[in-house]
């Protein structure tokens, strides 16, 4: 199942930038890629832009996008870029090169990414500098046909979750938790505290952690839309849309990203005029931002939110400020405390950030990745770590009950 894979590497020198945020947090920079550095394996060509990016220990996964090649799957480790996959890839036990490169998921050394060829598609792996299969259009669900298609996968403790089509209208969630295929859910799978079975997955991320795994479900019975969870087998239901928005007016209207670490999500979700950033951290669903959330060292409230990432008892996010004269920023909520990270204010290698992107597994332990793009229209993929709190709130919080889980353990 595994071909052995020749890389070109680029080394480039590692700097790490001290901002310190308004509350006297110092975060520290680290650039991983930006669009003056060359693609491995094309020369002098240099990146033209950049999409998700994906934190693990010290290394940093990232779909970077040339004008030759289009996207491609990159790592960084240890100082230097090294291409994983891209349009002139082998396709492992194929015979095919690839043809399209798609979203992915990094955890403990394994990088798990879609991609697509000639003959069909599927959830290729990435480890040691070997490539792999772990499924695709040759395969089939227990009891199915075959898959037609992928999407959203996520990886942890070197297994996966993906969203699978056997159909156009018809998909579920699947995993080789237990060290073989197996169905999650689908369409003849009992909505956990709801009524009939589920329709649909949609195509919003889920997420895993160990054996763990959540994502977002619809049913075609009313109101039976929402996030679930899988945790030793069994599915509960986190929020649907009866469940009341928690420091805000009615019930839930729409879910949006999903991450997960241990036993505990994160995810991002609307109201009748609300949007916020809500978990089960500490037991019960809290909000941990929303629309009345006064925006750290900038004043004024949010109005709009990016992808959450969770590890352990730390969220980072973007957040989208009212009005346009407060900065957009990426923010991290810690111990209880919601500080800025960085927003348009600040500068980074002397530049001018105008925007900042992130992905549901940007962060791990400490450490999250970021896009970031500039006034001058050059973009880049920088690391952020998060400094820890101080003993007196990480006390308090421990009283309160609301640490998590990391998400390997």
């Amino acid at each position: 199942m595994k071909s052995t894979m020749t890389t070109t590497i680029l080394s480039l020198a590692i700097i790490a930038l001290p901002i310190t945020s308004s509350n006297g947090a110092e975060f520290v920079f680290t650039k991983i890629a930006d669009t003056s550095d060359s693609v491995p394996s094309l020369g002098s060509e240099t990146f033209t832009g950049f999409g998700s990016a994906s934190v693990d220990g010290d290394d940093v996964a990232f779909l970077g996008v040339s004008a030759s090649r289009g996207g491609g799957i990159y790592l960084f480790s240890q100082g230097s870029i090294s291409r994983i996959a891209d349009i002139t890839t082998n396709v492992p036990d194929s015979g095919n090169i690839f043809d399209g490169i798609g979203t992915f998921g990094h955890d403990d050394g394994v990088v798990a990414f879609l991609g697509s060829h000639p003959s069909g598609k599927g959830l290729y792996s990435f480890q040691s500098g070997a490539l792999g299969v772990l499924v695709d259009t040759t395969n089939s669900p227990p009891g199915g046909s075959n898959f037609t298609n992928f999407d959203q996968p996520s990886v942890s403790n070197g297994r996966f979750t993906v969203l699978g089509w056997v159909s156009s209208s018809d998909n579920g969630v699947y995993s080789d938790i237990g060290g073989t295929l197996q169905t999650i859910a689908d369409k003849n799978t009992a909505i956990p505290s709801g009524t009939g079975s589920f329709d649909n997955f949609g195509k919003i991320p889920g997420s895993m952690s160990g054996t763990n795994i959540a994502f977002r479900g619809k049913g075609t019975a009313p109101l039976q839309n929402g996030v679930y969870t899988s945790i030793g087998g069994s599915l509960n239901v986190v929020a649907d849309l009866t469940t009341s928005i928690p420091d805000g007016s009615g019930t839930f209207t729409f879910f949006e990203e999903i991450t997960m670490s241990g036993d505990f999500v994160t995810f991002r979700a609307h109201g009748t005029g609300q949007e916020g950033i809500y978990t089960d951290l500490g037991g019960s669903l809290a909000t941990v931002v929303d629309l009345t959330t006064t925006v750290p060292g900038a004043g004024g409230t949010f109005s709009g939110f990016g992808i959450p990432s969770l590890d352990g008892n730390t969220i980072v996010f973007r957040g989208q400020p009212a009005g346009l004269t407060i900065p957009r920023g990426l923010y991290a909520y810690r111990g209880g405390t919601l500080s800025k990270v960085i927003d348009t204010t600040d500068t980074l290698d002397g530049k001018s950030p105008t925007d900042f992107d992130t992905y549901g597994p940007s962060l791990d332990g400490d450490v999250f990745a970021f896009r970031v793009y500039f006034s001058d229209g050059s973009r880049a993929i920088y690391t952020a770590t998060v400094p820890e709190p101080t003993t007196l709130t990480l006390a308090a919080c421990a009283l309160l009950g609301l640490f998590g889980r990391r998400k390997r353990r």
